[in-house]
C-alpha cells in the first residue's frame, strides 16, 4: 500500500463502500488491513498470517504483481480468494490451478501484455507520425514489461 498511495486510497475507498453496503444490508463485515510495503518476504508474512485467522474470507490485494504472486501459492493453498486489483503481470493468470482444477487469485486490471499492445497499436495507427518517447523506470516493472510487447505488432 505504502509504494502507491493514490492506488491504495482508492481501494480502500471501494472496500469502505463495499463495507457499508453490507452493513446496511445486515451483514456485519470486519475489514483488516496491512501494508506489504510492496515487499515480497512481508507480504508472504501478511498472507501467512491471513490464511491462520478463521475470520478472513478472502483478501484484496497485494499492491502489486510481484507481491501478488508471491503470496499466490499461500491463499490458493489455503483456500483463500485473492483478488489483485492493480497486479498487471500476465504471470497472475498462469498460475497453476489447485489439484481440485480451482483457481483462487483473480485479476482484475488488464494484463501488460494487454496494455503494452494497445499502446503500440495507437502509436503505430493513429498517431503515425508523431514521435512517442518511452524510458525505462526501474521502480515501475509495470512499464518494462508493457514495453516487451511492441516488437510483437
Amino acid at each position: 500500500m505504502s509504494d502507491s498511495l493514490s492506488a491504495a486510497t482508492e481501494i480502500l475507498r471501494g472496500i469502505a463502500q463495499a463495507q457499508d453496503e453490507a452493513i446496511k444490508a445486515g451483514v456485519p463485515l470486519k475489514v483488516v488491513i496491512a501494508d506489504d510495503g510492496n515487499d515480497e518476504t512481508r507480504a508472504k508474512a501478511i498472507a501467512q498470517k491471513f490464511v491462520k485467522d478463521i475470520n478472513i474470507l478472502a483478501v484484496i490485494g497485494h499492491g502489486s504483481s510481484k507481491t501478488s504472486l508471491a503470496v499466490a501459492p499461500i491463499y490458493s493453498e489455503n483456500q483463500i480468494v485473492a483478488i489483485a486489483p492493480t497486479s498487471t503481470s500476465t504471470e497472475l493468470a498462469k498460475l497453476p490451478k489447485r489439484a481440485d482444477g480451482i483457481n483462487y487469485i483473480f485479476r482484475t486490471a488488464p494484463s501488460d501484455q494487454f496494455s503494452g499492445t494497445a499502446l503500440a497499436r495507437y502509436i503505430l495507427n493513429d498517431l503515425k507520425n508523431t514521435a512517442a518517447v518511452f524510458y525505462q523506470f526501474p521502480k515501475f516493472p509495470t512499464a518494462n514489461r508493457c514495453k516487451q510487447h511492441f516488437p510483437l505488432l
